[in-house]
């Protein structure tokens, strides 16, 4: 290279940057070091006309000349036009630091006709090598800047010193007027979204190889998790991918793509939270404004344009075939398309928290597919990119194994088999799929979500015989919709379906669900009816007849109030997830109903008449061993979309049943953060998470299991096994306790290592191991639990006569105005006051919220537990293998009635609570955890008196007035309720209105005879019991 030798009496410089937004951004701290060179000059900037707002603000630059670039390529009148703006200017030198340079820069440089033309030694990837070489001899001077991999500010700082402008290091920049700055202010005030808690989204990019489609699956778990809302942002033409990112979400979030202009976006990403997006322009702006950035950085221009300094994270999948320009090699971008979720979601984590010095590299690591995607190891990309100066994380998040013909396949179907325990079914299941009719367009993808059996070795088996099956494992276990989530991704056929392991189908039955959505392009899912049976490993053809399911025609009503419809194998098109995003995987037993209701809002189903399955009945299935989350999850998700679906069956809430909503006390002792954090890896923290549990929720047989996983994993199998017995002695007919058990038992033979942080609590121990020499249990400590209001009469003798047994008393006050707080405290008790709003289940739930026990006995402040009945209640308490008892209960003065049971006695368990506004009861929950511990509801032995039903006590606090003014409320909005009924009939009972009472009691019982099994035996047995009794007061002896 010739020196360079400029007059420094140059009084117009024309910079040539006709590329893109991140081109400008990069090349942008490079002219304030050109006009303190020639400080006397004017620097005139020809850009594109979509990009010169960001030259507008520059301190640095005198004009701007533009250009529509589609015209200037195509129009040869614009070309002259433009050519002409140029040359009248009369400029003395003309700058081009492009590296990848083009015939379009080169005309803008030529046509300037400056006298004196500097350019930058570029590559051909936009050109010739024949051109490149000609159109030099046409500088002036050309810079070199060797080095084949060499970031694009470097190549900046090559082009100033080749100049004679000596600097070491440049920025990216963009330059923000104050008026920006105000918009962006006004904008988050508009929008509802504090800054503070804004992570700004960009999907979009300028070619499609770089656009990412599954964002939302690490959008959503990570906004949820640090409560942020999401901004989208974007041209127009980035509306599209934007928003099917967003479909995935549950937080709030507002896509503006398109209505935003570069410089307010720019202020929009400088007072966000986070920015996160694809390698694109507005990654280098969020860069370049300071905010802490992700960016997917696909292999095209890996380490030119990214990485370089600042608050940075990059998620990248590392292939050979790196530094293509763009031009694949393989099936399609895979270095973008195929990275995981987990890792952007752990790039997220690291910009978030921001601890690191240096920017992360978070790469994934390709395993057991490198037929598919030819991998490099970090230190090669490190040495290759020269970006030794960098953190890095290597993430395996999943093994993938496709079939050697990928490329040449065309399925129609996509099975997703989601894979956990299911050694026993997955050959059964795999012969089943491959014997479907239309196999031959069948794609069978297996998610193996981290299994501890061999259903690898099942999976390579059937891979040698069939071409049609993708194997993926992952690292941890994943919920089943984590798993199907997976697969949707992987999915190419046009029509997706869930092969559940255990479930078997009719030979014809894809094709018949393929046909009706082939013929019907307005419906987006089918669903058939199936038979059922209760033995594994049968097959459609034969099995063992015990039942069938027949399915509702397709209403959204009755999804939004009876429930999930769809049945266990149903079929739905892959374009809906581009809609309405995916299912939520932090769901374990109702995702797939949540999703159904999403999609329901706008979409037509349809009911096939026939049966094409055959369902195994089994109480290990997701489904039965997750009942109480199952019942928690149904109430979220008819929060989330019951009202819509009503109004879009053109009906409102008012004309349906309403759902009773869950109440905070069901947050109590989950194990969702214990979860995650023992996927993760973090096992002392996992441990602690799980101690926090049974300390809020002591009788919590799962989180013991947990904990035994937790430490068997890490290598404590002595205190595993304590866990296991542990958890057994909790709940000995509970099946992951009994799955616990049995996988320690086969590693017996292996050396366990005490692991220190790995300790129970000494109270825990004390109550609940039994298995120790001469050990004497404790007794379990009882949480009494009081609602009132104005019960001064009452709340003495209440309080007494429960001290002797408590281990605590709880008071919940909704607005006494007499002393019954002042007499409750000074007996000890621990009192709070709440707003009453009509509802008894409100107070209920805040008194076992506070709740420390390990049982809660439910006692109202007009009632007593005679001293003759403590010994008898100490001896229900250690019972083992209940989760509740219902009480003999004695109302005072109809003692002619005799006793009626009352589930007032239970364990202190996650997922209790009370539901009813008036003669409120937990026991629908009770029955749901039991059933998924193997625990029943027991009758006990120690009897309550109750006083407040005396006449004159009634008279005097107007107790009947209340209770029925209640009820009439409660059942207008749920009118076919049959409690509500039942407890209607007996209030009006009470109230001398006999009559109409027995007739509400009729109307309960016909509601529930029209469906017995739809009730518990306990509800049954107190309809009857009452029914019965108040009908013989009346005479009414042959009813």
């Amino acid at each position: 290279m010739k020196r360079i030798d400029i007059d420094s009496d140059v009084r117009k410089i024309l910079w040539v940057r006709p590329d893109s937004i991140g081109d400008a951004v990069l090349s942008a701290s490079m002219l304030k070091y050109i006009k303190e060179k020639w400080r006397d000059s004017e620097i005139y900037v020809v850009c594109q006309d979509r990009i010169a707002e960001l030259y507008k603000e520059s301190p640095y630059v005198k004009d701007i000349i533009t250009f529509n670039r589609i015209q200037l390529i195509n129009d040869n009148s614009y070309r002259a036009f433009i050519g002409e703006s140029l040359k009248k200017v009369g400029f003395d030198l003309c700058l081009n630091s492009v590296y990848s340079r083009e015939p379009l820069t080169d005309f803008l440089v030529l046509a300037s006709e400056a006298p004196v033309t500097i350019a930058l030694d570029g590559n051909d990837a936009n050109c010739s090598e024949s051109y490149l070489a000609c159109a030099n001899q046409r500088y002036t001077y050309i810079i070199k800047s060797p080095g084949k991999w060499k970031h694009e500010i470097q190549r900046h700082i090559d082009f100033l010193n080749g100049l004679g402008i000596h600097v070491t290091d440049l920025e990216p920049v963009v330059w923000l007027s104050k008026e920006d700055q105000r918009q962006a202010v006004e904008f988050y005030r508009k929008h509802g979204i504090e800054p503070e808690k804004a992570l700004v989204f960009f999907a979009g990019a300028q070619n499609e190889c770089r656009r990412f489609k599954y964002w939302g699956l690490a959008l959503d778990e990570f906004c949820r998790k640090h409560g942020l809302s999401v901004v989208a942002v974007g041209s127009s033409d980035d509306k599209k991918i934007n928003q099917i990112n967003l479909n995935a979400l549950r937080v709030p979030y507002v896509n503006v793509s398109g209505s935003t202009s570069l410089r307010m976006t720019a202020a929009i990403l400088k007072l966000s939270r986070l920015a996160v997006g694809t390698e694109t322009g507005l990654a280098h702006i969020a860069c370049a404004v300071g905010v802490p950035t992700v960016v997917l950085l696909g292999g095209g221009h890996f380490g030119r344009f990214m990485p370089y300094k600042g608050k940075l994270a990059l998620a990248t999948l590392p292939l050979e075939c790196f530094g293509c320009n763009w031009y694949c090699k393989l099936s399609g971008y895979n270095c973008v398309k195929d990275v995981d979720h987990t890792v952007l979601f752990k790039a997220m984590e690291y910009a978030y928290n921001g601890n690191n010095s240096l920017p992360v590299i978070v790469s994934q690591k390709i395993t057991s597919c490198t037929d598919y995607l030819p991998g490099i190891e970090y230190e090669s990309l490190r040495s290759r990119y020269e970006i030794s100066d960098y953190s890095f994380e290597e993430v395996q998040p999943v093994e993938v194994v496709f079939p050697k013909n990928y490329y040449q396949q065309s399925p129609l179907v996509s099975a997703i088999v989601s894979a956990y325990k299911s050694e026993k079914y997955l050959r059964g299941c795999l012969e089943d799929l491959e014997n479907q009719t239309i196999s031959d367009r069948l794609e069978i993808i297996v998610i193996d979500s981290a299994s501890p059996q061999n259903e690898r070795m099942i999976v390579e088996e059937f891979r040698k015989k069939y071409d049609n099956i993708i194997y993926v494992r992952t690292s941890n276990r994943e919920t089943v919709y984590g798993a199907w989530n997976r697969g949707v991704r992987l999915a190419r056929g046009r029509y997706i379906t869930n092969a559940n392991t255990d479930d078997r189908h009719r030979k014809d039955a894809f094709e018949v669900m393929v046909g009706v959505l082939e013929e019907n392009p307005d419906v987006a899912l089918v669903y058939a009816d199936c038979w059922i049976t209760r033995c594994e490993n049968e097959t459609f053809d034969k099995f063992t007849n015990a039942g069938q399911f027949v399915w509702q025609e397709f209403s959204r009503s009755f999804l939004a109030n009876k429930g999930c419809f769809v049945g266990p194998q149903p079929m739905w098109r892959k374009e809906i997830h581009e809609k309405y995003g995916f299912f939520d995987s932090t769901f374990v037993a109702a995702g797939d109903y949540e999703f159904w209701m999403r999609i329901a809002i706008k979409e037509k189903f349809r009911h096939i008449p026939e049966k094409l399955g055959l369902y195994l009945d089994s109480p290990s299935s997701v489904e039965h061993s997750n009942q109480d989350r199952g019942m928690v999850e149904i109430q979220i998700a008819r929060g989330r979309y019951q009202k819509a679906l009503l109004e879009a069956d053109g009906k409102s809430i008012a004309d349906e049943p309403i759902m009773c909503d869950v109440p905070d006390v069901v947050e109590k002792g989950r194990l969702k953060k214990a979860y995650k954090l023992f996927a993760d890896g973090k096992y002392r923290e996992a441990w602690q998470a799980g101690i926090a549990a049974i300390t809020e929720r002591p009788f919590h047989p799962e989180a013991i299991v947990m904990l035994g996983e937790i430490s068997m994993v890490a290598g404590d199998l002595n205190t595993a096994r304590k866990c296991a017995k542990l958890a057994l002695n909790m709940a000995p007919d509970f099946s992951l306790a009994k799955n616990l058990a049995k996988t320690l038992d086969e590693k017996s033979n292996l050396k366990s290592r005490r692991i220190e942080w790995a300790t129970l609590p000494s109270w825990f121990e004390n109550i609940y191991d039994t298995s120790a020499k001469d050990h004497n249990l404790s007794k379990p400590r009882i949480s009494v639990c009081i609602i009132t209001r104005n019960e001064e009469i009452f709340i003495e003798k209440c309080i007494k006569s429960v001290i002797p047994i408590a281990s605590e008393i709880i008071v919940i006050d909704t607005g006494s105005t007499d002393r019954t707080v002042e007499i409750a405290k000074g007996l000890g008790a621990k009192v709070d006051t709440v707003r009453w709003e009509d509802d008894f289940s409100k107070p209920r739930n805040k008194c076992l919220e506070y709740a420390k026990g390990d049982w809660v006995l439910v006692i109202d402040a007009d009632e007593e537990l005679p001293e003759s009945e403590h010994e008898k209640l100490i001896k229900d308490v250690m019972t083992k293998d209940v989760i509740g008892f219902r009480l003999p209960l004695i109302n005072e003065g109809m003692e002619k009635m005799g006793s009626v049971y009352v589930p007032r006695l239970f364990r202190n368990a996650p997922g209790i609570f009370f539901w009813g506004k008036v003669h409120e009861n937990a026991f629908e929950s009770l029955i749901v955890r039991g059933n998924e511990w193997g625990l029943k509801i027991g009758l006990g032995s120690a009897v309550i008196l109750h006083h407040g039903y005396d006449p004159a006590i009634l008279k005097n606090r107007e107790k009947n007035e209340r209770n029925l003014r209640l009820l009439i409320s409660a059942i207008q909005e749920d009118q076919n309720n049959p409690y509500l009924l039942m407890s209607l009939g007996l209030e009006l009972f009470r109230a001398g209105n006999k009559n109409e009472g027995l007739s509400y009691y009729r109307k309960s019982y016909q509601t529930v005879s029209a469906d017995p099994k739809k009730y518990s035996e306990e509800f049954k047995e107190s309809l009857l019991t009452q029914y019965a009794l108040n009908l013989l007061s009346e005479g009414f002896i042959d009813e």
